[in-house]
């Protein structure tokens, strides 16, 4: 009698299951999906920037008639703004504040010091009106960290790619701020900044930002 070789029974509990990570980025354009609202807010805040920092000294000069040395001391308002806003997102970091909320906020807070700047009259006094520059500068530059450390978050093997759009735009909106500074009023500069900031805090907001990790599939293998 022939013996019958037996095949062995596969084991009915192994499984396969999907990976639980997110699948690579397929190409340049869907890392820049991903990184649209970074790089909108990007484009528009640089922009408003260097028109500003293009036009503030005629500003104060022409507006409220400050001398070369007036101009000097509040030249330091861009060094203690950049200190106090390194120091604030610090602090924000360390206590676990969301990134993209940190920036939306501050971008915010641009948008309404421009509109500050536009309705201010010019008999306000010079500490007022330095104070407004100081604050100028700190929201900004907490804005620029925030932002970068939100683009940070979710660009995983993407970084090298993420990081130079973000500084691709970065440069794109200084010179396009450089060209168009000369044109405009400075209550022109000053409403455009407004409505500039607050689509970059709107951009930002609507970002897709870091994708969902897939949930686990699991299937059992026939026997």
């Amino acid at each position: 009698q022939q013996q019958q070789q037996q095949q062995p029974r596969p084991d009915t509990s192994a499984v396969s299951s999907a990976s639980v990570m997110s699948p690579k980025s397929k190409g340049r354009g869907s890392l820049l999906v991903r990184i649209s609202g970074v790089l909108a807010w990007t484009g528009a805040s640089l922009a408003c920037i260097a028109v500003f920092t293009c036009r503030y000294g005629g500003w104060l000069t022409s507006t409220y008639h400050m001398t070369a040395t007036d101009l000097g001391s509040f030249s330091t308002s861009i060094a203690i703004g950049d200190i106090i806003g390194n120091f604030s997102v610090q602090t924000i970091a360390r206590r676990g504040v969301s990134m993209r909320l940190a920036s939306v906020t501050v971008t915010s807070c641009l948008s309404i010091v421009n509109f500050l700047f536009m309705i201010l009259p010019t008999a306000a006094p010079k500490g007022v009106v330095f104070a407004l520059v100081l604050v100028h500068f700190m929201l900004f530059e907490s804005a620029i960290l925030t932002t970068y450390g939100f683009l940070s978050e979710f660009l995983d093997e993407n970084r090298t790619g993420g990081v130079a759009y973000f500084f691709a735009l970065m440069s794109i909106g200084k010179v396009i701020g450089d060209w168009v500074a000369a044109y405009p009023t400075m209550t022109q500069v000053f409403l455009g900044s407004t409505v500039m900031y607050a689509f970059a805090a709107f951009a930002l907001a609507a970002s897709p930002g870091k994708p969902r990790k897939r949930r686990v599939v699991a299937t059992a293998t026939p026997a």
